[in-house]
């Protein structure tokens, strides 16, 4: 297996706590020789107990560890104008054969586009427990390109044995200096040191953003710089200098966006240049000037603002819309037209690379063609609609710090219907109005009105399931049950997809099998499955012969025969980033049981309320007779929050939990 260094193409930096805010948004450094630092490592010099360590104390379960890495970026003034370069020495030690899938080659990309950017390996080697060295040869180093844009270096390390080290050296040099690369203190494995030195000799001042910790906290400032800790880990902001000691490793969980945006890392930004007469050139500037600079742009505002570029879509829209009346009207027309005719090609991207009536034309368009189609559609029949500017969820969190343009990487249309804003995304036929992609809704959003740009939060109702109905239970065990399953939001869009894959509902009996020894499935019948607006309903009619567990006189049934939720989402023991929905969910049960003739309650499972802080969620469950023969079981689990604290993670985990074992819970039955 290949290991990628990544950059991303485009920053994805997280969004800020307040906590933390007096550190996300550093000074910028500005021009002037940096002092000369003095490396923690030294190239072939291991020390002798890491040569011999063969477990890593802190986690002895882990196959690797980076035992360290060491950065220092130079901005300077090459042949070609201003430039940085990028020297990094890894040095990785591999505790277990199971390290070398992903340690023994090694891939670096680099963007050559254009020349922009160069990648060199400097040297490699891998070092033997026993101190001996074995270099990487020249002749196994390979240059290839990926595709127009990228190419990368490849390795493989020599002799790897378990207990090995291996360090590398690479450069990068690039004339990217707007937006240089990110540096990276956090891995999949544990890190036990990373440091970067930042040296600028250019006229030019940066913006230097802290983001992924937001689970460190300040503990003192001296003479070397700020000092934030969280257990065994520290940071240090020094002068020009950043450093994390034993840092965790990173390990992907539930209910994410993508795992960049909770790595803890130093990323810069191009503020400003002085140029030699003493004019300082503002290359970040203000979100006011940003969004009348795209709102002038040919390749933005022009696009859906200016007829010729959208004659013919009109043309073809005018006989559906001129005889409408009010402005709703319109829009859903306009939306059903778009989504109804032009299809999404999965590709997004802040600016379109076609015009409306280009793309129109082969019915086939990017995320942006298409809604930049709804904008121009939309103003040309006098809607107030403006783009709206996010970064998808696989793309990384937003900042609201400084106009970053970059960071974006989706569009949708916002409209305004006399106060009521509503967000229109055209890539799916089947959403309904104000229902955008699940990967777009990343919680905010800029609004790009040149007279009035702004924020504005990008959150959903919340959706609900329900599950209601009746099961008859005989004294025999066998069970017969009614589900009456209702999906709202993002559900009944999932489930209405569903049901035109398969319209015979044959996928619940897999659904009940997770739940129930052997049942069968009887029939299921569909309610409002052709309205994408509304509800999705199901009655699934089912039967399961052994539900229940004679023993004696005593009858064991577990009344919890279906949920969304069947084990616990959360396994590890403590996460340090953020759990993060697209959308707040509800799910309810409401069942009745009809005892068997000839059994009476002997037990029943107990009732539990459990409250997350803040209002962030529940789990109440209620259990109790209605009569003689009859059980009623109610609960339900919700998590109202699209963005729950590290610090809430434990809570949230054991609510889960209690889910999970009252699942399990059995009502008791005893013969009278």
């Amino acid at each position: 297996m290949t290991r990628f260094l990544k950059r991303p193409s485009v920053p994805t930096p997280l969004r800020p706590s307040r906590k933390l805010w007096f550190l996300l948004i550093l000074t910028g450094f500005a021009a002037g020789q940096a002092a000369a630092q003095e490396s923690p490592m030294t190239y072939g010099q291991v020390p002798p107990a890491d040569l011999r360590m063969t477990v890593y104390e802190p986690d002895t379960a882990v196959t690797a560890v980076v035992l360290g890495e060491v950065g220092d970026m130079y901005f300077n003034k090459g042949d070609k104008g201003y430039e940085y370069s990028l020297q990094s020495h890894r040095r990785i030690k591999l505790l277990k054969t199971k390290a070398f899938d992903d340690y023994s080659s090694i891939s670096i990309p680099y963007y050559h586009y254009e020349d922009l950017e160069y990648g060199q390996l400097v040297k490699a080697q891998t070092i033997a427990p026993d101190g001996r060295i074995y270099e990487v040869d020249r002749k196994d180093i390979f240059t290839e390109k990926i595709n127009d844009r990228w190419s990368r270096i490849t390795f493989t390390f020599p002799r790897l044995v378990e207990g090995a080290v291996i360090e590398y050296i690479y450069r990068i040099r690039s004339r990217d200096i707007v937006q240089p690369r990110a540096w990276y203190f956090q891995e999949s494995i544990p890190v036990r040191l990373s440091e970067l030195h930042l040296n600028n000799n250019l006229p030019a001042s940066f913006i230097t953003l802290f983001e992924g910790g937001e689970y460190l906290q300040k503990v003192k400032e001296d003479k070397d710089g700020t000092w934030l800790a969280y257990g065994e880990t520290q940071f240090l902001f020094g002068d020009k200098m950043f450093r994390m000691v034993n840092s965790p490793p990173l390990k992907e969980e539930a209910f994410i966006t993508t795992m960049e945006d909770y790595q803890t890392r130093i990323r810069l930004q191009l503020k400003e240049i002085v140029h030699a007469d003493g004019y300082k050139e503002q290359v970040l500037s203000t979100w006011e000037k940003a969004a009348q600079d795209l709102d002038l742009n040919e390749n933005f505002g022009a696009l859906y603002k200016r007829k010729r570029f959208f004659k013919q879509l009109i043309d073809d829209l005018d006989p559906v819309v001129n005889s409408l009346n009010s402005p709703r009207e319109k829009m859903e027309a306009v939306y059903q037209f778009i989504t109804g005719r032009v299809k999404y090609n999965s590709r997004d991207g802040m600016f379109p690379r076609r015009n409306p009536d280009d793309a129109y034309a082969t019915r086939e368009a990017s995320s942006s063609e298409l809604n930049f189609m709804l904008l121009a559609a939309l103003r040309n029949y006098g809607l107030d609609a403006y783009p709206l500017l996010t970064s998808t969820r696989d793309h990384g969190h937003l900042t609201q710090g400084y106009p970053i343009m970059e960071q974006f990487n989706y569009v949708m249309a916002l409209v305004n219907l006399d106060g009521e804003v509503m967000l229109l995304d055209a890539t799916d036929p089947y959403r309904p109005v104000s229902m955008p992609s699940i990967n777009a809704l990343n919680h905010f959003g800029w609004v790009v009105n040149p007279d009035n740009p702004g924020w504005i939060s990008v959150e959903m109702h919340p959706c609900g399931d329900t599950f209601a109905g009746r099961l008859d239970l005989g004294a025999d065990g066998a069970l017969k049950g009614i589900i009456r399953a209702t999906f709202t939001g993002y559900s009944a869009l999932g489930e209405r997809k569903t049901y035109l894959d398969n319209k015979t509902g044959s996928y619940w009996k897999n659904r009940l099998d997770k739940w129930l020894t052997d049942p069968k499935l009887d029939s299921v019948g569909f309610q409002r499955q052709d309205d994408w607006k509304g509800n999705f309903i199901n009655m699934i009619y089912f039967t399961a012969p052994e539900a229940a567990v004679a023993a004696d006189d005593f009858l064991y049934f577990s009344p919890i025969v279906y949920s969304n939720f069947r084990e616990n989402p959360f396994q590890l023991n403590e996460r340090t980033y953020p759990i993060d929905l697209p959308y707040p969910f509800i799910e309810q049960y409401n069942m009745t049981i009809n005892l068997p003739e000839g059994y009476q309650v002997e037990e029943l499972p107990e009732n539990i309320q459990f409250k997350l802080p803040d209002e962030t969620g529940e789990f109440k469950l209620e259990v109790k007779s209605l009569a003689a023969d009859k059980v009623h079981i109610v609960y339900a689990f919700s998590l109202l929050k699209t963005r729950i604290s590290s610090e809430y993670y434990k809570e949230v985990k054991k609510m889960f939990e209690l889910l999970r074992q009252k699942q399990q819970d059995q009502i008791v039955l005893k013969k009278k």
